[in-house]
């Protein structure tokens, strides 16, 4: 089940699932890649308010990527 999972790795199920590195998530949350893996397992304790500022982070990723591919048309564009 989902809730016997650690914040760690439910940090790395959310980034996995939508494809992202830990270098993205660390480039967008201003830390090193280094520092996620070591929260995913578990080698660095991580709060519930960090995993939600690391999740936010990796959301921010997907919906710039997801605006990025939108046809130009469904912005207004030509």
């Amino acid at each position: 089940m989902e809730q016997d999972l650690t914040p760690g790795e439910r940090l790395m199920i959310f980034r996995s699932k939508r494809g992202l590195t830990q270098r993205d998530v660390a480039g967008e949350a201003g830390c090193s890649a280094a520092s996620i893996c070591r929260r995913e397992t578990g080698k660095t304790g991580m709060a519930e308010s960090e995993l939600l500022d690391l999740c936010s982070a990796a959301q921010r990723i997907v919906e710039r990527r997801q605006a990025q591919n939108t046809p130009a048309d469904v912005l207004g564009g030509e």
